[in-house]
C-alpha cells in the first residue's frame, strides 16, 4: 500500500486505486482514451489547475475506490451525496473520451452561462457497454464534477 498526496489530501492507494490513479497519470491507448490496463505502480498528484480530462479521471479512481475523501475534494457540494453512494468499481474499466469544452454542456442546471466542460467515459455495466458524460463546472479557478450520467 502506498499513499499519495492530492490537493493536500493523504490518500492511502491500494491495488484499485492505483489502477484508478494510472488515469490521473495520463496512461492512454493510442486514440487517446484513459485505459487502466497501462497502470503504472507510481503515484500521481491532481495539480491546482488540472484540467477537466485530469479532474474526470480522478474523479474515477476516486469512485472506483469508493475514497469519500478523494470525491469530496472533486465535485461540488449538490453532488457529494450522489457521488458518495456509488459502489466500489462503479466504473470499472472506464474509458475516457477527449473534452468536450462547451459552455452549452451547464445548459438546464444550475451552472448555465458558466465555464462548464463534458467528459465522455465508456463502462461496462454487468455485461453492458455504458457510455456516459462526466460534467464538470470551473469553480474558483479548480473544476469540479457536478454531474454525471447519459442524459
Amino acid at each position: 500500500m502506498k499513499n499519495t498526496t492530492v490537493r493536500g489530501r493523504t490518500i492511502a492507494l491500494t491495488s484499485t486505486t492505483v489502477v484508478g490513479f494510472a488515469l490521473i497519470s495520463g496512461c492512454a491507448s493510442d486514440n487517446g482514451a484513459a485505459t487502466p490496463s497501462t497502470a503504472a505502480s507510481t503515484s500521481a498528484q491532481l495539480s491546482s489547475d488540472a484540467s477537466p480530462r485530469d479532474v474526470a479521471q480522478y474523479y474515477v479512481a476516486a469512485v472506483n475506490s469508493h475514497d469519500t475523501d478523494a470525491l469530496s475534494s472533486v465535485v461540488v457540494a449538490s453532488f457529494k451525496s450522489q457521488a458518495s453512494t456509488l459502489p466500489t468499481n462503479f466504473f470499472g474499466s472506464a474509458k475516457l473520451g477527449e473534452t468536450v469544452d462547451d459552455d452549452s454542456t451547464g445548459d438546464g442546471t444550475a451552472y448555465q452561462g458558466q465555464d462548464t466542460a463534458m467528459v465522455p467515459i465508456s463502462f461496462d455495466d454487468d455485461g453492458s457497454q455504458k457510455t456516459w458524460g462526466i460534467l464538470l463546472v470551473k469553480m474558483d479557478g479548480h473544476w469540479a464534477v457536478f454531474d454525471q450520467g447519459n442524459g
